[in-house]
């Protein structure tokens, strides 16, 4: 079907309806609204990028793939033309990037969307904090690695789901932390990994800082410490 197809994609895709509007914001080449439209998923697929270049290579391979009945290749700047032409969208896929490029995409919600698919690769507890905030649901969350590298999908829905209630909810995901899989874990390990060395280094340099760092790997140890022996 699809060359480059990855497990990031077949995880979004797994967590959309058929009868679904969707768009995909910064698509780069198009592979995500491809399989989609390919996989029989959603009757409309809005495909977007802010740069124009990696926009024409999409619309080549919507053509390659014979999918343009189902896939409109869009320049937009974040969700812009879901707002400039008052398009109704019941997911919004923004995935790829880093928590703190999101937030920024995020900063522009509106009423037009029902539903958001973030795939970040860093700052979730920052997604999972605007979650909160704005008083929206999770409705799905997983862990997944592609290609070495590991990320939280999350399904963000405006309606119906999980509230995210405490500090434990942020950090770790209220439906994840609770229904552990071996991805969560060997993520969590990794990060755990790492603070405990930063940790290290702020002992003597920087008390505060390294106290922030002693609590969040208390916090880690207590939701995966006993899982290691399972997975890792």
């Amino acid at each position: 079907m699809i060359n480059l197809i990855t497990n990031r994609i077949q995880a979004i895709a797994s967590l959309i309806d058929t009868e679904n509007i969707v768009c995909d914001i910064g698509t780069d080449h198009g592979y995500t609204a491809i399989y989609i439209a390919k996989d029989l998923k959603a009757q409309k697929i809005f495909a977007s990028d802010i740069n124009n270049k990696p926009l024409s290579i999409a619309k080549k391979n919507v053509k390659k793939y014979g999918v343009e009945h189902k896939v409109e290749t869009i320049l937009s700047d974040g969700l812009d033309f879901i707002i400039n032409d008052k398009i109704k969208i019941n997911v919004c896929i923004i995935s790829g990037l880093g928590g703190n490029t999101i937030l920024s995409i995020l900063e522009k919600d509106c009423n037009l969307i029902d539903s958001y698919i973030i795939c970040a690769h860093n700052n979730t507890q920052k997604i999972r904090t605007w979650t909160k905030n704005k008083k929206y649901f999770i409705q799905n969350e997983k862990v997944i690695e592609d290609n070495n590298i590991f990320y939280e999908v999350i399904k963000i829905n405006k309606y119906a789901g999980v509230k995210i209630k405490s500090k434990y909810d942020i950090l770790f995901g209220p439906l994840m932390r609770k229904n552990i899989s071996k991805a969560f874990v060997s993520y969590w390990a990794r990060i755990e990994e790492r603070d405990r060395d930063i940790y290290q280094a702020l002992v003597q340099s920087d008390k505060l800082k390294a106290k922030k760092y002693k609590i969040k790997l208390k916090m880690i140890n207590k939701v995966i410490g006993k899982e290691i022996v399972k997975y890792v």
